[in-house]
């Protein structure tokens, strides 16, 4: 079994709790946070970072509740980063195209899971997906781009921006676009989002109250709709 040992700490704290196991240096950060921790681990040596590796996340209260163990990341470096309106997310260069997440997430923008409290570090977005090649945060959603084309959205969907052909709140983890072909590019915009085609050509979903689906109409889409050019 995994066991994990940690300092208590209030759950308003947000502050790292770090601790040693094993030999030599092994450190675990434990993020405790409202439904649950993030835990991950940092291997030193001879005063260098050797690595940080992503152990899972657990649900419950202070040791409490199942241990889900996530996938390796390496050294945290990124190749991209997307800033939306008090999150940010990138896609790391190293170890596996993972994306991470911090930030604001009471709409579970972060995509870890969870929702409600804020992620002060990177944090994993939980998906069964190998691996993603782009990320861009919108205002309170996310989306990202598979290596085949497939996107993903989640986060705030009230406006129909995740593009599942479902209208809620909240979704914390990655749920697949309702897309009849593969994308090459995606873009998030404030309850919006929108994407090109591998052919080039662009589509959109979400709110569509100021006109920015381009579909010549108001009314919010939840799946993908082809932006209408105007009659010449």
């Amino acid at each position: 079994g995994t066991e994990l040992c940690g300092p208590t700490r209030d759950r308003r704290d947000h502050k790292p709790a770090w601790t040693r196991r094993g030999i030599g240096r092994t450190d675990f950060l434990v993020h405790l946070g409202r439904r649950g921790a993030h835990v991950r681990r940092r291997h030193r040596g001879s005063g260098l970072l050797l690595g940080i590796e992503f152990i899972g996340w657990t649900r419950g209260w202070y040791g409490s509740g199942e241990f889900h163990t996530g996938a390796r990341i390496g050294e945290i470096e990124f190749a991209s980063l997307s800033a939306g309106g008090s999150h940010t997310c990138g896609v790391t260069r190293f170890g596996g195209a993972f994306a991470h997440c911090w930030g604001n997430n009471i709409w579970g923008h972060a995509g870890n899971g969870f929702t409600g409290e804020d992620e002060f570090v990177p944090t994993t977005v939980r998906t069964d997906v190998d691996r993603f090649v782009s990320v861009t945060a919108g205002r309170s959603h996310t989306c990202a781009l598979t290596p085949s084309g497939v996107g993903y959205c989640w986060g705030q969907g009230t406006s129909g921006q995740l593009g599942d052909g479902k209208q809620r709140e909240e979704e914390p983890e990655p749920q697949r676009v309702s897309a009849g072909g593969a994308f090459g590019h995606l873009a998030t915009g404030g309850d919006h989002s929108c994407g090109l085609s591998v052919g080039g050509l662009p589509f959109c979903w979400g709110a569509g109250d100021n006109g920015q689906l381009g579909t010549g109409r108001e009314p919010d889409e939840s799946v993908p709709v082809a932006v209408s050019w105007p009659p010449r």
